[in-house]
């Protein structure tokens, strides 16, 4: 039943979402060097959906980074990649945003000898019409049930702990009142 239960959520979940391509071209990036495509992703959460295809050259890579972590990245400072795929001719790519913020997808060429890799570039993003940044509160009936419940399961718990506690203490044979010195 749970299973029914879950597999319904994503079908509705996955029924749900609006996608929308960004990016669908064609990019030239140098040997050793990487091209970068900015997302800005400011008003809901989104998946980030990267594929790619080399028609040219040597293999690449996609990866998902922070734009802050790009500047980093050209600063020769630590930083800290999101999302890549392997070096490959053709790969996808998923990444699902939950911060709102700047991202970037890079197109990395690795590959030596050519001088250049001409890759097909298509970039979407698949928007969940329930989910949002805005942080939201549940209605106060609710917020009393959730204490109420809380609150009650802290006190079995601490009960049972109590009721054990005792038990053992009350097992255990009584200090020796006579000492001998």
């Amino acid at each position: 039943m749970l299973l029914i239960l879950v597999l319904g959520a994503t079908l509705f979940s996955a029924s749900s979402a609006n996608r929308t391509v960004l990016i669908d071209e064609t990019v030239r990036v140098p040997r050793a060097q990487f091209r970068a495509l900015r997302i800005p992703l400011q008003q809901k959460p989104a998946v980030i959906e990267c594929e790619f295809k080399v028609e040219q050259g040597p293999n690449v890579r996609a990866m998902v980074m922070s734009a802050e972590d790009v500047d980093r990245m050209r600063a020769n400072k630590s930083y800290r990649i999101l999302a890549a795929s392997p070096g490959a001719q053709a790969a996808t790519l998923v990444y699902r945003v939950i911060r709102p913020g700047d991202y970037m997808v890079l197109i990395d060429n690795q590959g030596e000898g050519q001088p250049h890799s001409r890759v097909h570039v298509s970039i979407a993003l698949a928007y969940d019409e329930q989910s949002s940044f805005t942080p939201f509160t549940l209605p106060p009936a609710q917020r009393v049930r959730i204490v109420v419940l809380s609150l009650a399961a802290f006190s079995l718990v601490a009960g049972l702990a109590g009721w054990r506690i005792l038990k053992a203490v009350r097992r255990q044979p009584p200090f020796p009142t006579d000492f001998a010195v």
